[in-house]
């Protein structure tokens, strides 16, 4: 797979319990942003490249961001960067950054209170610095929060540069932004790098010779209230690469833990790694984990070309010839609603009669939706619903339906050739749960909910769930049968107590598989 799009913020602090570092091995990291000796030093074994921020420690050697006040004192400022410089070399000989981040965020009010013409000083300085220290070096900017064309000031970010070039005579290797708008909230989504992209690259054709190529990096992307969505992280993986960026970074949030009782919440800068790992351990995978590991078990192998039928339902596979096998990651976001999904494979490379399809999903929780911060939740097992089934290949071409696809799901596949003789004609079934969607809805003031277990019988939970992801009522808890079951709500909480008019979501867990439907109370 081509593009460096599995990359990290941060990681590391002097408090925290430590990574794995043979679970960050699985993920393949490619592109590292930090600005901690302690996260350099546990990322320096990994083949990924490092961008180191120059503004952190300065700034903290100032009070703070606010505090920092470089053009007072820029002979100061000259020398705390040149002796930071002298610091990597020192500690980190043979693992130099490959790019130095002058300043991150100077478009927000916290992370830069000088003017316009100071940051391009500061620009004009940190460059002079750095490439007196190593000629070679590579310089980065100027990470602003958010790219706004035609904005002028630093958050048009080709404007920028060009200001740049035309005072001082100087140009960055790459230009970077953050792409970590809540999506699912009304923000920036996935799909919109690509139109960013586009911008960036007319704009610099239409002010800067053609010699001018810098990169592209997103060294922040997949916004608060969606970072542990994995539909979500499997849209920002496919539109990051669609888009050709050069390095992409995660983002790091915090996340509740002792939600939703005596909320506390921890920041996964430093703990959990960007929402991979949960907080306690740094090594307990969240799902977004799974999703990562599932591209970059892809990167073996050659990208194959997807063309989808929803902006919201991304895939990205890949084909490795070593084994015969296809690999497929698709996910779904922002509102796309329950529906089957089903991958269309069109000139299959393998001169295979009948396939075997293994599928997997990473699920979403509501809670990851809750705000201010998500809650972290545990997937050590991997992705759950594991099943199979075959298909006949007629004419290089056949098609793979997944069923029930939930909003903000994502699902693994893995199509390698069936290797019984007594292929079955029939593709075998999978048991599905299903969770029918509740009568009457809209409803006031109660509703009946109907849902079909398959075999075995397993422990069942039904639970309701309000808009923010809060439990609002437990309607079943108990081992049943296989079968159809229904169960009334009366639009009551677990405390007896009537609840308001809103959206509301049913939740069905059974066995480790889950389905969700949208219900809506109007009093």
């Amino acid at each position: 797979m081509p593009r460096e799009v599995i990359g990290f913020l941060h990681g590391l602090d002097e408090n925290s319990p430590g990574l794995n570092d043979s679970l960050v091995a699985l993920l393949r990291p490619q592109n590292w942003r930090l600005y901690k000796f302690v996260t350099y030093d546990f990322v320096r074994p990994f083949d990924a490249e490092i961008t180191y921020g120059l503004s952190n420690h300065y700034a903290w050697s100032q009070g703070g961001f606010p505090e920092a006040k470089p053009w007072l004192d820029w002979e100061g400022y000259e020398d705390y960067i040149a002796d930071e410089l002298h610091s990597i070399r020192v500690y980190f000989p043979n693992r130099p950054p490959e790019f130095y981040d002058i300043w991150s965020e100077p478009d927000h009010p916290y992370y830069w209170t000088g003017t316009y013409e100071q940051l391009l000083e500061l620009f004009y300085r940190a460059h002079n610095v750095v490439k007196a220290h190593n000629p070679q070096a590579k310089l980065v900017g100027p990470s602003v929060a958010k790219y706004v064309h035609g904005s002028g000031g630093v958050s048009d970010i080709v404007a920028f540069v060009a200001d740049l070039d035309s005072l001082y005579g100087i140009r960055l290797d790459a230009l970077s932004w953050h792409e970590n708008e809540s999506g699912n909230y009304g923000g920036d989504r996935p799909e919109h790098i690509i139109g960013h992209v586009q911008q960036i690259r007319s704009d610099l054709a239409a002010r800067f010779p053609p010699d001018y190529e810098p990169e592209l990096h997103v060294n922040e992307h997949v916004g608060n209230q969606v970072h542990l969505s994995p539909g979500y992280n499997v849209g920002y993986l496919y539109y990051l690469i669609e888009a050709e960026i050069d390095a992409a970074m995660r983002a790091c949030w915090h996340v509740y833990t002792g939600w939703p009782a005596h909320p506390t919440y921890w920041s996964d800068c430093w703990n959990g790694l960007d929402g991979m790992f949960m907080p306690d351990d740094c090594e307990t995978p969240q799902p977004p984990f799974w999703v990562y590991k599932a591209y970059a078990d892809m990167m073996d192998g050659d990208q194959l070309s997807i063309e989808t039928s929803s902006a919201t339902t991304p895939a990205l596979a890949s084909r490795h010839d070593s084994t015969e096998t296809l690999r497929v990651l698709v996910g779904r976001y922002y509102h796309a609603g329950a529906c089957q999904v089903i991958i269309e494979v069109e000139g299959y490379p393998y001169d295979h009669e009948n396939v075997t399809i293994r599928f997997g999903r990473i699920p979403h929780y509501p809670e990851f939706f809750e705000i201010p911060y998500p809650k972290a939740i545990p997937l050590p097992g991997g992705p759950v619903d594991a099943w199979e089934t075959t298909r006949d290949v007629v004419g290089g071409s056949f098609a793979v339906p997944i069923g029930i696809f939930e909003d903000n799901d994502a699902w693994v596949l893995e199509i390698l050739e069936t290797e019984t003789s007594d292929i079955a004609s029939e593709p075998a079934s999978r048991p599905v749960l299903r969770l029918a969607p509740n009568y009457p809805n809209p409803f006031n003031p109660g509703t009946t909910i109907g849902y079909d277990l398959p075999p075995p019988a397993g422990r069942v939970r039904l639970s309701i769930y309000d808009a923010r992801g809060r439990l609002v009522r437990t309607l079943v808890d108990r081992a049943s049968e296989p079968g159809p079951h229904e169960v009334c709500w009366d639009g009551s909480d677990d405390a007896g107590r009537r609840v308001s008019s809103g959206v509301y979501f049913c939740r069905l867990t059974w066995n480790g598989g889950s389905e969700t439907q949208r219900m809506v109370l109007l009093r």
